[in-house]
């Protein structure tokens, strides 16, 4: 069962990553994860100790305020928010969001990372949807990515898990069913089949009259593949079109 033991949930303070925060607390909460709150100062690159040391005193002064801010902001947003708990690591951050996020994940062994879709536009806040992009493909560990809109607070009560049959779509369905488990939620596989008229087109030749249903045959048998000892039964569905 999915069991991650350390959930990093990066925040902006923008509703999107407000949303995944919630929903980051009740992963934790179900599962007994630290949950990790990160909050990143906006820069190109780290800076080290000894780089804020060697910085001029105006510098260093305006440095320090822009930090004491950010702090208080992660303070007050917490305490809004209702985040608590004795598993509970506040963390401030500078430097490139989405490379400031990888490395920490890999420092701290986090175990799953739940993050925004959008964040705050403007010099003092990142675009989380792009950062979003970036740690989706790099990272080594599941990243969960909550819409604007969502609400964290409410129980999962469905699971889609799109698959294509490769190892990677194999290890995001075996989250995905550990995922329903803990919510006692249903999960549905899908796998989408390419349309026979654009099939025809891509391969610049004449297509089997039987390919296609061969095609759908192979497809559901592997999907039934992939469901195999599940504990709850699982929808298995094949669709026809653009995935």
């Amino acid at each position: 069962m999915f069991a991650p033991t350390r959930i990093l949930a990066p925040v902006d303070f923008s509703s999107s990553a407000t949303a995944a925060l919630h929903r980051a607390l009740d992963l934790a909460e179900r599962t007994g994860a630290a949950l990790h709150v990160l909050h990143i100062v906006p820069g190109t690159e780290p800076i080290t100790a000894d780089e804020i040391e060697g910085m001029t005193e105006p510098d260093r002064a305006f440095f320090q305020r822009v930090w004491d801010r950010a702090d208080g902001e992660l303070t007050g947003y917490l305490r809004r928010e209702r985040i608590v708990g004795t598993k509970l690591k506040r963390v401030l951050s500078y430097g490139h969001p989405s490379e400031v996020i990888l490395d920490y994940v890999n420092a701290q062994g986090v175990d799953l990372v739940v993050m925004g879709t959008h964040g705050r536009r403007g010099l003092r806040h990142f675009l989380l949807g792009s950062v979003a992009e970036e740690v989706l493909r790099r990272a080594q560990v599941p990243v969960l990515v909550v819409p604007e809109h969502a609400d964290g607070r409410v129980p999962i009560k469905r699971v889609l898990a799109p698959t294509d049959f490769s190892d990677a779509a194999r290890h995001a369905v075996a989250t995905a069913l550990a995922l329903a488990e803990r919510y006692d939620a249903q999960l549905d596989l899908l796998h989408v089949l390419i349309p026979m008229h654009f099939l025809k087109a891509l391969a610049g030749v004449q297509v089997p009259t039987d390919f296609f249903p061969e095609l759908r045959a192979r497809s559901e048998q592997q999907l039934a593949t992939f469901a195999e000892g599940a504990p709850m039964p699982v929808g298995r569905h094949i669709e026809e079109g653009r995935a």
